[in-house]
Order: C-alpha cells, then structure tokens, then sequence
C-alpha cells in the first residue's frame, strides 16, 4: 500500500540480543506458584541489565485499565514492589487511570525485559493499600525531586505550561529543603493500588517468533494451574 510503511520482519532485525534456549516447564522455577516465578525473572533481568539505566527499567511496566463501558487506557508506571500478595503501583486517585480503577477495579500489567528477550504479563483485581502502606511506599521509594513533581501535580488535567508546576516546586522546596528534618506532608490523593493476580503469563522470545508462553491461571481453590499457550 503506497505510503504505508511494512515492517522489516526477517529474524536478523528481531532482536540485538543472542537468542534465548527453548523454555520448557521443567525450566521454570515453580510449575505451581507464579509468584516465584516472577521474582525469579525479574532479579535474573534486573542482574542482566547492561547498565544502570536499563536495571531501572526492569521496573517500568505497562498498566492497562477500563471504564466501566469497556473503554481500555494504558500508560507506562514504576512497578513499586512485589511480594507475595502481587505487585504495586502508585498514582493519584484523581487521574484517569484512579478514576477508571475506582468504578472498574481490575487492570492488566506488561512488562517486557527487551535485552534478555523475556517478558511477563499479570491480569488481576485491585485493591488501594492502606494509608499507611501508601505514605511508606511514598517515603522510600521516590526521591526528593519526585516528591515534589508527585505533591504539586494535578495528574493528567490540562495544564498552561511546565513553568506552574516548577513555580509551586519552588516554592515547596524553600519550606521543605533538602536536608531539613522538616518532612514534605504525604499528598492525600496519593494512592498505592495492589493488584491481585488471577493469572500470570511469562514469555520467551525467540528469532524464529517461535515464542515460549507458559500461562498460570488461579482456581477456585487458590492454586494454580500451568499451561502452554501456542505463540
């Protein structure tokens, strides 16, 4: 079709990386609990991460949610922890991903580990952490820039120009200076969700897209049943 451009498929432009071994079930970590699984995968990309930078995106992941008519949104977040509940994100209640999560309480996340050619996908409920664990999540695991851009920030309304926000950043810092034993208060519509998992997909990519997808969905009974998706 004349101006519509064709992506190169041949399995040399698939990848800059050495291809990954074929995956089998007897490779994965735990064939009946998908959270070690994760944790396996994500400590194998964050230790094969080539350089600092790339370490942090191991973090980054694609949050999918829904309006309550069925009308899907997406946007990269900072995946802020995991443990044996699910994984955890933050955002401010009042944007639009808060607001679809608030009337529609279930999300998808994608999280794909390009330079080892592995991904995972996790779909599931959430749940909005106490105000506790939320003002903890806040404290330790953003700096003391972001502190600022997160308290001063109207999350995805319209704004004039970057220059408003810097302004109110300046004028917080004075009251608030690096190093003081002054704490910046915890903005209140700042929310750290869970997300449940119902199932996880984890993925390896190979050059021929011959794919290794490996499927853990939850039962009724709270284990997990393994399976193997076709590419």
């Amino acid at each position: 079709v004349q101006g519509c451009q064709v992506a190169d498929t041949s399995t040399e432009k698939m990848a800059s990386n050495q291809d990954q071994p074929i995956t089998t079930k007897k490779d994965l970590v735990s064939q009946t609990d998908p959270f070690l699984q994760f944790k396996e995968s994500i400590k194998v990309a964050r230790r094969e991460a080539p350089d600092p930078d790339t370490e942090f995106s191991a973090n980054i992941m694609v949050l999918a949610t829904c309006t309550k008519d069925g009308c899907p949104s997406a946007r990269q977040v900072v995946l802020k922890d995991f443990d044996d509940r699910g994984p955890t994100f933050a955002s401010n209640r009042n944007s639009r991903k808060g607001r679809e999560l608030l009337e529609n309480p279930k999300a998808a996340i994608a999280i794909n580990w390009g330079w080892i050619n592995k991904g995972v996908r996790i779909e599931g409920d959430v749940k909005q952490l106490s105000l506790e664990e939320s003002k903890e999540c806040f404290n330790k695991s953003n700096s003391y820039e972001s502190k600022f851009v997160i308290a001063v920030s109207p999350q995805s309304e319209v704004i004039e120009n970057r220059r408003v926000l810097e302004e109110k950043i300046r004028k917080l810092k004075e009251d608030y200076p690096e190093g003081s034993s002054k704490v910046l208060p915890y903005p209140e519509d700042q929310v750290t969700y869970l997300l449940v998992p119902r199932s996880f997909e984890f993925w390896t990519a190979h050059t021929d897209y011959f794919t290794d997808r490996f499927l853990y969905t939850k039962n009724e009974s709270g284990s997990w049943k393994l399976e193997r998706l076709a590419p």
